[in-house]
């Protein structure tokens, strides 16, 4: 008679449980990066214990990718952001498919957007969030809906879930065509300072850094700051002389056994200066 194996996996806290077959067996841990553990077992004197895992080397056996005609593409990954590099968080929006967006006033205003037909102007159809807080305005002086991205630092985004068709009732109502939500990073794998210069008097500098030890990192407790500044004269006949800056500091840690405590704060300026020649 061959024994059936019982598996199990471990919620985000670490926590897991399993109903065994006979009072005595043998408990296999394994995990990708880490060496498996063979730990026996007498369910008679174990209610509950606590192991860990030794990093080890990292092998994969061969994988096989098939392609599902009917399941939906509807999240951007860290790896589709790094692998089309943009100037800004607004431009992150090409990435969801059938969707446009087209800049008409250089780069201190929130651009045009067109999805499945939609002219969704600059925000009226289209919900879009960053970790879960709106950033359409109910009520602004260009139109309903504005939405302005610039305030994001595109190298803090982690992914773009998004999702087309109306009325999401969970995304509120300015849905009508869809709806995009990007989400932070909740933590750096290292520090970073990048400089990048174009044509037009174009300069773009981001710089993130961790702001706890490696040892606070191990307990997951996570905080890091980023900042950006970008400049263009654009490709006007007058300079436009834009400039922006923007900082992102976040907290992201683990507060007692089954609990997360996620703090956030930014800050956003932006401002142009067109000599006019007469």
């Amino acid at each position: 008679m061959v024994e059936e194996d019982i598996v199990t996996v471990t919620d985000p806290f670490g926590y897991f449980s399993l109903v065994p077959l006979k009072d005595e067996f043998l408990l296999e841990v394994s995990h990708i990066g880490f060496k498996t553990r063979l730990i026996p077992i007498n369910s008679r004197t174990h209610e509950g214990f606590e192991l860990t895992l030794v990093e080890g080397e990292l092998e994969l056996e061969e994988v096989s990718i098939s392609a599902n005609k009917e399941r939906k593409v509807n999240l951007i990954s860290a790896i589709n952001l790094k692998l089309r590099p943009v100037n800004n968080a607004q431009e992150l929006l090409r990435t969801i498919p059938g969707l446009f967006i087209a800049q008409h006033a250089g780069g201190g205003k929130a651009e045009q957007i067109f999805l499945r037909g939609f002219d969704i102007d600059h925000g009226t159809d289209i919900a879009l969030s960053v970790d879960g807080l709106p950033v359409n305005m109910v009520s602004h002086a260009h139109g309903q809906g504005y939405s302005d991205l610039h305030f994001i630092i595109p190298e803090t985004i982690e992914q773009v879930h998004f999702e087309k068709g109306p009325y999401y009732a969970n995304k509120g109502n300015f849905n009508t065509a869809g709806f995009a939500a990007y989400q932070t990073k909740k933590s750096l794998d290292k520090n970073m300072v990048k400089l990048e210069a174009g044509a037009f008097g174009t300069f773009r500098t981001v710089g993130m850094v961790n702001l706890l030890a490696e040892k606070m990192q191990e307990k997951q407790q996570h905080a890091y700051l980023a900042g950006e500044f970008f400049r263009s004269d654009g490709y006007f006949e007058s300079p436009q002389n834009f400039k922006r800056m923007n900082f992102l500091g976040k907290y992201h840690g683990k507060v007692g056994k089954e609990s997360w405590l996620t703090a956030t704060v930014s800050n956003f300026y932006s401002r142009d200066y067109i000599k006019q020649w007469l």
